[in-house]
């Protein structure tokens, strides 16, 4: 019996194809779960959601600067969330950069340590990173949304030499697409480890001798 679990709420394709930007899933509703893991956009596109092992992180914007809050009084439009009680510890014995990276990464030592790909799960890095890109979504108008207002809309930022966790979610093909990219397995949210900065990782440098935590 495995010591984690995988839902989602709502999906990414209703913020680009219909510009619905309404809530799907409440985070209050979520707060008595667990060891709970979850990543999403706020609705009305105002912000990111990172929740790491039960402490969300949400991630705004004020006067152009990103300011962080710990409220769980937030809708989602969409979310991906999990439960994970238990974890294998995997060194990292090299530098990863990009997210292609890190998703092969990931797969990769999936495969070698008994955990289906065919199945979503979630999956922990924490570690140095030399650098990392990150955008929190913040959409400032009531103008209608479709892919160029989305991209518009992502206010972003980078991090240098500092220690990160990142949580991350592989997707099964069920579900790609619905919470992660159309050509992509995962999807990665940060907080720094003084809690000063969160949101959604555009790209990341990690430095060798990071750890990945792959559920049980």
């Amino acid at each position: 019996m495995s010591g984690f679990w995988v839902k989602y709420a709502g999906n990414r394709t209703t913020i680009i194809q219909q510009g619905d930007l309404s809530a799907r899933i409440y985070l209050d509703a979520l707060s008595e779960i667990p060891h709970l893991y979850a990543i999403g956009p706020i609705e009305g596109l105002k912000g990111e959601i990172t929740v790491y092992d039960g402490q969300s992180s949400i991630s705004t914007i004020e006067r152009t600067q990103p300011t962080i809050s710990s409220s769980l009084h937030h809708g989602a439009i969409f979310l991906a969330y999990a439960s994970a009680t238990r974890w294998k510890t995997i060194p990292i014995d090299t530098s990863i950069r990009g997210l292609s990276d890190v998703e092969a990464y990931v797969q990769y030592m999936a495969t070698r340590h008994n955990v289906d790909t065919r199945k979503p799960f979630p999956f922990r890095i924490e570690g140095r990173i030399d650098s990392l890109d990150y955008h929190i979504i913040y959409k400032t108008d009531d103008a209608p949304h479709n892919a160029t207002e989305h991209q518009r809309a992502k206010q972003k930022f980078t991090v240098h030499d500092s220690a990160v966790r990142i949580i991350g979610f592989w997707a099964d093909l069920q579900g790609q697409g619905v919470y992660t990219h159309p050509d992509k397995r995962t999807h990665l949210h940060f907080i720094l480890d003084d809690d000063t900065a969160s949101g959604h990782v555009d790209d990341v440098q990690l430095r060798e001798g990071a750890l990945l935590y792959l559920p049980r």
